[in-house]
């Protein structure tokens, strides 16, 4: 298992559909009998270059990923999906923060989007110190008795949380064609592109006709 962020992951539990099914649930409609692999990659190709995207949805991916809630935050805007999430309700939560080897710089023409690199180390040593006295003001809340719902406000937005992401593949598509664009967030970016390795192994006609289709340089 590859580890992001330094302690962040992604594991994907369970695959229903192939391209095959992809391509069955598209023969419904027609009544189609051409069903070789052959048949299939052309029907694929066809789709996805025409923007044919229900069937795409038959075929779904399951996911278990540990981010930083900074980064779950752009995650679940993308509402096509199901979640569950660690609450921090129930369980008290681990003191695991992601801290950047790098800090970047504001981009100077997009506000959402960021370049180069920070040449200090003040950066790095600031957040360290707002973890350490987050963590401890959080552990002092709950041992004077505040409820764990409400001692979690102190913490800061790079600790991690966990949870599951169940989407069908034309979603998941969508998803891959924004996080893994030029100005989509590094932080995002790393997720992203281990998620579309999983696609590529797990669906590769449609793979391959999304990377014509995208441009997108796997």
């Amino acid at each position: 298992m590859v580890k992001f962020l330094n302690k962040g992951f992604v594991k994907c539990l369970d695959v229903m559909g192939t391209d095959h099914t992809i391509a069955e649930s598209a023969r419904v409609s027609t009544g189609s009998n051409k069903k070789t692999p052959e048949d299939d990659e052309k029907l694929i190709k066809y789709m996805i270059e025409h923007k044919h995207t229900s069937p795409f949805e038959f075929a779904e991916l399951t996911f278990h990923i540990k981010v930083p809630i900074f980064v779950m935050r752009q995650w679940v805007r993308h509402r096509t999906a199901n979640i569950s999430e660690i609450s921090g309700r129930y369980q008290k939560l681990k003191p695991e923060f992601y801290v950047p080897k790098t800090f970047r710089l504001q981009g100077e023409t997009n506000r959402q989007s960021s370049y180069g690199e920070v040449n200090s180390p003040s950066p790095k040593i600031i957040v360290e110190k707002a973890c350490v006295c987050a963590w401890e003001d959080y552990e002092e809340l709950l041992a004077i008795g505040v409820c764990r719902e409400q001692a979690r406000m102190v913490l800061p937005l790079n600790i991690f949380t966990e949870f599951y992401w169940k989407i069908d593949l034309h979603n998941l598509l969508h998803f891959l064609e924004l996080r893994l664009a030029p100005e989509a967030q590094e932080e995002m970016k790393v997720y992203a592109r281990d998620i579309e390795r999983f696609v590529r192994n797990q669906f590769p006609i449609t793979h391959k006709y999304w990377l014509y289709r995208t441009g997108y340089k796997a």
